[in-house]
């Protein structure tokens, strides 16, 4: 490097935008950045450098023109002989800026990948995967997915992991891409508009992410000629195909269909034949299962089955066994736990139904819920709602009918759900707590505004609640007064809603008024929100805070904040 310029600044080791900032900031020597922008200027012309400019030139998250970086290194004094190199430079940094669109594949997250969603675990975060299995298939020299990756890594390439639904084979294709290419960049296309956009100007070091991959073959955009072109430009396209879709696309034309010349899938056929396919087996192997219960805790290789490890640990293993076809293990693992562990006992009960043996899974987790009661647990709420689910509606009457309140809210919600009216008649008779609100719901919903009416007259408070709103959603004004003057006051706080929306305040807060001075929260926040929409806004602070009378007791913690807004 020329004498003058800072020894440690090699464009050799510049890979990355950042560097290239970091870089190119040195160059600068102490200089300002009033000083490059002059020294950009050609003899008696303006600077061709502005302040923002030169400060971008310096920013790790951009990276410049090369038009630019041309001025620049003129302009801070980088000899001819040694500008190319510093092109070089921004070369390799270009390289490394990613495509629009498209984010760092250690950064994408998973959940947009196609990566299934975790069984729930208890206690796990579901928004994080659990840890995961390697796969035989991993590993293997030459042929492996992680081998063919990086193979296809060198100058482009196409790489598909053909395996059944429940294989795993989109996790196992995130962990290698995540492994081999962490540092390029990762697009989902959208389409075939955007395929046919990436293959016109194919951008360096980027992966694009193709699972289901029948959805993009063909009317989804990626024709052979397309995937010639993106691998052709060093792209690496990963995906995942369903082995019957692979043997329908694969398959020669006469074997196919019978008959020489038809041959719909010519252009699927091409474009896998660009691919390097590795399948998945649709079951874990045994070296596979033994690492599973390695990494649960329970197996040093002895023969154990994993079940004596970490709870958390050994329900995501059981999560994994099921969700790969090997329900029965998972089972067996989870009944060694269900003695001492309630979690265990939830997921061996959800894999039970899963199985097809709910009363099993109702018996298990009934035993269990009685031994723990009173106490409200998740396993309590767990066979709660496993009875809802299975419509047992005998065993959740007699636990409301004992005094389990939770028992009674899935009771009502049952019988709403089967429009079960009379149930829900008896259960509120019975004072059951949450049937009135349940049936007034239903009874909305069916139209039955006169038993509705009755129910409100009788003092029903959930029904004169849901007849109200029903009037208000129907606009009818002159009902909602009518039973707003006979003291009904759900009827007046609707009432004042709707002369609201109709611009009518001065009414509404004449109805909301007696309310008020009666010490009504919910009164006093619907003025509130009244006075600040007539532009009352001091009327609607001295009610938040004082009281409208003398004789009220409306605290200002009764209303939401949202409501006080002067001036607005």
């Amino acid at each position: 490097m020329e004498e003058g310029l800072p020894s440690a600044v090699d464009p050799a080791g510049v890979h990355t935008p950042a560097e290239l900032a970091e870089a190119l900031k040195a160059l600068a020597r102490g200089r300002t950045v009033r000083a490059i922008e002059a020294a950009s200027g050609l003899p008696g012309g303006r600077p061709r450098l502005s302040k923002s400019t030169v400060h971008a030139l310096f920013d790790p998250a951009t990276l410049c023109h090369q038009a630019t970086l041309e001025i620049y290194l003129e302009a801070v004094g980088v000899p001819g002989g040694e500008r190319d190199r510093w092109l070089d430079a921004w070369e390799r940094a270009r390289a490394t800026s990613g495509a629009h669109g498209a984010v760092r594949v250690r950064e994408a997250p998973w959940k947009i990948l196609g990566v299934h969603e975790p069984i729930e675990v208890p206690g796990a975060d579901p928004g994080v995967l659990p840890v995961y299995v390697p796969r035989d298939i991993d590993d293997e020299p030459g042929t492996g997915v992680r081998a063919r990756l990086a193979a296809a890594a060198v100058s482009g390439g196409f790489v598909v992991l053909v395996g059944g639904s429940s294989s795993g084979k989109t996790r196992c294709l995130w962990e290698a891409v995540r492994a081999q290419l962490g540092q390029w960049w990762l697009r989902r296309p959208a389409g075939a508009k955007e395929l046919a956009g990436w293959a016109a100007d194919p951008p360096p070091r980027l992966v694009l992410w193709l699972d289901e991959l029948q959805n993009h073959l063909g009317g989804g955009g990626l024709t052979a000629a397309v995937a010639e072109r993106l691998v052709g430009g060093g792209c690496v396209l990963v995906g995942t195909l369903w082995p019957s879709y692979y043997k329908r696309y694969s398959a020669v034309p006469d074997a196919a269909f019978g008959a020489p010349g038809a041959d719909p899938y010519e252009d699927e056929r091409r474009t896998l034949a660009l691919a390097r396919i590795v399948r998945l087996p649709d079951r874990p192997t045994s070296g596979e299962l033994r690492r599973a219960r390695a990494l649960a805790g329970g197996d040093d290789g002895s023969g154990g089955d994993g079940s004596g490890g970490d709870g958390h640990a050994v329900y995501s293993l059981a999560g994994w066994l099921a969700e790969n076809g090997e329900v029965e293990q998972a089972i067996g693992m989870l009944r060694d736990r269900a003695g001492t562990d309630d979690g265990a006992v939830e997921r061996l009960a959800d894999l039970l139904v899963r199985r097809g043996e709910a009363e099993q899974a109702i018996g298990l987790l009934r035993d269990r819920a009685d031994a723990i009661a009173p106490a409200m647990s998740s396993l309590t709420s767990h066979f709660l709602d496993l009875l809802a689910e299975q419509g047992k509606q005998e065993e959740l009457r007699d636990r409301a009918d004992a005094g389990d309140v939770s028992a009674a809210r899935r009771l009502a919600d049952l019988l709403a759900a089967k429009g079960d009216t009379q149930g829900l008649r008896d259960r509120a008779a019975s004072g059951d707590r949450y049937a009135p609100g349940r049936l007034g719901d239903l009874l909305v919903e069916r139209g039955e505004e006169g038993e509705l009416r009755d129910r409100a007259d009788a003092g029903d408070v959930h029904a004169a609640d849901r007849l109200a709103r029903w009037l208000a959603a129907r606009g009818e004004v002159r009902t909602l007064r009518d039973r707003a003057d006979a003291g009904d006051a759900r009827a007046a706080k609707w009432l004042a809603d709707l002369l609201v929306e109709h611009g009518d305040v001065e009414q509404a807060l004449t109805v909301l008024r007696p309310l008020v001075d009666a010490a009504d929260e919910d009164a006093a926040t619907r003025m509130v929100s009244a006075l600040h929409r007539s532009g009352r806004h001091r009327e609607a602070e001295r009610l938040w805070r004082l009281g409208l009378t003398a004789e009220g007791d409306i605290e200002h913690e009764s209303a939401p904040n949202l409501l006080l807004r002067p001036g607005s």
